[in-house]
């Protein structure tokens, strides 16, 4: 891939990241706006009068509006968000909390794989060892040619 090549890739990613980056700070103005337009029509609810009617009129077509311009929004943000975290919210759970658990799960796991990673360098270490005080020109030819093998997979980036 040439020069110009991957500077167009990178330009085409950048934009598409603002992009996403602008639509998602107007979903969030959207969004804001919503919450203030159901508010204020609670509130006048709340204190209903006979001239407030009007006043709901409004901020039910603004509801209407915000809604419309979310959903115009929708189609320029890709977020993939788990239905673990969607449950959570739906059974009135924090989602910090879901996050934060979620983090400990993934930690946990991380951890567990790197111990069973080390447990595995551990054990061929010691193979290795037993190898070479039983069958010393076996070990030997076993450790240069895993030694050239390993050499040819970092050259090839792996």
């Amino acid at each position: 891939m040439g020069i110009t090549m991957m500077a167009t890739t990178v330009d085409s990613e950048t934009q598409r990241l603002n992009g996403e980056s602008n639509s998602l700070q107007a979903l969030e103005h959207m969004l804001t706006q919503l919450i203030n337009s159901l508010w204020n029509m609670i509130i006048t609810v709340y204190d209903m009068q006979t001239d407030s009617v009007e006043l709901i009129v409004q901020y039910a077509e603004q509801i209407l509006e915000c809604i419309k311009e979310i959903d115009k929004i929708k189609d320029s943000i890709n977020i993939e968000v788990p239905m673990e975290a969607i449950e959570c919210l739906c059974d009135g759970g924090n989602p910090d909390s879901f996050m934060n658990e979620y983090v400990r799960e993934v930690f946990t796991e991380d951890q567990q794989a790197h111990s069973k990673t080390e447990a595995i360098h551990n054990f061929r270490d010691l193979l290795i060892d037993r190898l070479k005080s039983t069958f010393p020109t076996d070990a030997d030819l076993y450790t240069s040619s895993s030694s050239t093998t390993e050499e040819r997979k970092e050259s090839n980036g792996h």
